[in-house]
């Protein structure tokens, strides 16, 4: 009652709609879980509704005192033997906050004297904060040194730069242009590398077609495919390389998502081939019911939502639907990815898809297993 009273008639106002909305979205709330609830479940629910209202008309016909249960004697003794040394352990601090005793002469004393010092202290403070006593000569010194240096440094702000340091800032922009500059013809006109730079590089790519041709003898010989990387010699013997493909830069994201699509869409699969008829029933139910639901309360939603509400959610769905649009315009223009990081990629890329095709094949025909092994480890020949 004292909130309401120092309250404002519009705060009163939209707090009493504000309650009577939550009211009236809570009953529709419970109509539209009444509807979207099982036959069994609204029985239920009646039952315990019929029963909490049987409880209260008990209640109020038996009358509340004679409902309540009575307390044990003991109980209410020590209780109340409790509660009236409470209060007389508060009547006694009151009287004593009332009329304290009197104090000792030294007591006294020695009370009245800190009183003294703390008021002429305080007279002093108010008196220096009214008259502050005038500034020593150093200090009006060095003030008036202050005022003169942040005097200079706001003109100085405001003057043109010094001949020397135009001149050697202008050095600086010439020698900046310069090296840029140099390092533009440097790139697109790279100097030609030296014989040592090509003797090596040459070393390097014999080196990586003697790798590659000896993981293809190793995946010929275990009897799985294995693909050479896009632009590697097709011939060890032969240094002409086929043209390197260029890919879309998000060609191994999509690889890979695709990847897990189709581990999780087989894993669905195995699932529901060795599930109950009756459970994969009652699981397609319950997700069109979770459907239905959503479609529901988002309606509800909407019809309870004010004009604005409703104004800026159309906005964020038109945005949504631009940004998808525009994506979906997008996606023939993809950027191309770099040639270095397409070459390792694919590279590591078939070098794992080898490693997973020996590992599947041994465990498809594992090794015939050693006799020593054999015998200390039975259960591996079984």
């Amino acid at each position: 009652e004292l909130a309401e009273s120092q309250m404002s008639v519009g705060v009163k106002h939209f707090t009493a709609k504000g309650a009577a909305d939550k009211k009236v979205r809570a009953a529709e709330m419970r109509e539209l879980s009444e509807r979207s609830m099982s036959t069994a479940g609204r029985h239920f629910a009646k039952l315990a509704e019929d029963k909490e209202e049987a409880k209260m008309a008990a209640s109020l016909s038996s009358g509340e005192a004679n409902a309540a249960e009575t307390m044990p004697a003991a109980i209410q003794h020590f209780t109340v033997a409790d509660r009236a040394a409470k209060a007389e352990k508060k009547a006694a601090i009151e009287t004593l906050r009332e009329n304290p005793p009197p104090m000792s002469a030294g007591q006294e004393y020695f009370t009245l004297k800190d009183r003294d010092a703390k008021e002429k202290k305080a007279k002093e403070i108010r008196a220096l904060r009214d008259n502050p006593p005038a500034a020593s000569a150093a200090a009006r010194h060095f003030a008036e040194r202050e005022r003169a240096r942040k005097v200079e440094t706001k003109a100085a702000v405001n003057e043109p730069a010094s001949l020397a340091v135009e001149h050697f800032t202008n050095l600086a922009k010439e020698e900046k242009s310069k090296r840029d500059i140099m390092l533009k013809e440097l790139n697109e006109n790279p100097p030609a590398a030296s014989a040592a730079t090509k003797h090596f590089a040459q070393e390097e790519e014999k080196k990586k077609v003697q790798e590659m041709e000896a993981a293809r003898a190793r995946s010929a010989k275990s009897g799985s495919t294995y693909r050479l990387p896009i632009g590697y010699p097709l011939d060890s013997k032969s240094s002409s390389t086929t043209a390197v493909e260029p890919l879309p830069i998000d060609y191994f994201t999509k690889l890979g998502d695709k990847e897990v699509a189709d581990r999780a869409q087989a894993s669905k699969e195995l699932a529901e081939s060795q599930m109950p008829s009756a459970i994969k029933h009652f699981t397609d139910k319950g997700a069109e019911d979770k459907k239905a639901r959503a479609a529901e309360l988002r309606e509800l939603g909407e019809r309870t939502q004010s004009m604005a509400g409703k104004h800026f959610s159309a906005i964020a769905a038109e945005k949504e639907e631009a940004k998808r649009v525009s994506i979906a315009s997008q996606s023939g223009e993809v950027e191309a990815m770099p040639a270095a990081i397409q070459h390792f990629t694919v590279m590591a890329r078939e070098e794992s898809m080898r490693k997973k095709a020996e590992l599947k094949s041994l465990r498809i025909t594992p090794q015939e297993v050693s006799m020593g092994v054999a015998h200390f480890t039975p259960g591996l020949s079984q």
